[in-house]
């Protein structure tokens, strides 16, 4: 059971925003070698398939949820 006094929610969120940070910290050490290793030009194409990957995700998501929203 919970300890007295604590929240439910205040205890998922405050592990959402450690997981969050977390993340943030495992990308920020993640990107910067692999930036050094793939030079200019692999980061250049890199960033064009992010962006075209990027816009597919969104309307990935946004056809997944238009049939729940009628």
């Amino acid at each position: 059971m919970s300890r007295p006094g604590t929240s439910s929610l205040a205890r998922g969120a405050s592990l959402y925003v450690i997981c969050v940070a977390l993340a943030k910290v495992l990308g920020l050490v993640w990107i910067i070698p692999v930036t050094a290793i793939i030079g200019q030009t692999g980061n250049g194409i890199y960033g064009n398939a992010y962006a075209i990957y990027n816009i597919l995700q969104q309307l990935a998501t946004a056809a997944f949820r238009w049939p729940w929203g009628n």
